[in-house]
């Protein structure tokens, strides 16, 4: 069981989640939430589920994407961004990607498979905690900012908490069953329907109020 990943990703997760709660530039927000959809799909990896684990790339990946392209129009519009935040966005990508091919290396390699199997075990109160750790960012993210994309984003985060305890759920109290998820899949394909109704509802204030305030909802009128 590689543990020492596990707690790896579980802190990049929890790091992503902060960065979104706290983030003022939307932008940045974006970039935060795609590391903390990542580390959960390499969370996923781990516990034996890879076609979940590819679900939430796929799915909540470009779904992210979408958001980072809302967000990017957003701040051009408001001119609170620049090419430096593009730069931002794929540099994160790329560093997303090379911890995933390092871990899937180390993992391959008998060193490797030493240095992750470490005796710190990584069990169901572990992901739980993870769990309840980004359910509380989120929402405190989301009760926080007043920015309605922002706080969209960091409900986001709470939604990956609640995948993330279903699949941790399903790995360690039934791992004959590591690679069965339709519950799983239909709360992801739930979640991905629910938040691409949230981007078009706050597109469409923008377009009408020029922002996406949350304290100038009651500004619109019918």
């Amino acid at each position: 069981m590689p543990s020492a990943a596990m707690y790896l990703f579980a802190l990049a997760s929890i790091a992503g989640a902060l960065a979104v709660a706290l983030a003022r530039n939307t932008v940045l927000a974006a970039a935060a939430l795609m590391g903390t959809v990542g580390a959960s799909a390499v969370l996923f990896w781990l516990w034996q589920a890879p076609w979940l684990a590819a679900a939430q790339l796929f799915g909540f990946g470009a779904l992210v994407g979408g958001v980072f392209h809302v967000a990017y129009w957003q701040s051009q519009a408001q001119v609170k961004a620049g090419p430096s935040d593009r730069r931002l966005y794929w540099a994160s990508l790329v560093l997303l990607l090379c911890l995933i091919l390092l871990v899937r290396v180390l993992a391959g390699s008998e060193w490797g498979a030493l240095l992750l199997a470490q005796p710190l075990s990584f069990g169901l109160g572990h992901a739980l905690g993870l769990g309840a750790a980004l359910l509380s960012i989120g929402l405190y993210g989301a009760v926080i900012q007043r920015d309605g994309i922002r706080a969209w984003m960091s409900l986001e985060v709470a939604l990956v908490a609640a995948v993330l305890n279903l699949v941790a759920f399903g790995h360690f109290l039934h791992p004959q069953a590591a690679g069965e998820g339709s519950l799983v899949l239909s709360v992801m394909g739930l979640g991905v329907a629910q938040a691409l109704v949230g981007m078009v509802l706050l597109r469409a204030l923008f377009v009408r109020r020029e922002t996406v305030d949350l304290e100038a909802f009651d500004e619109v009128k019918g």
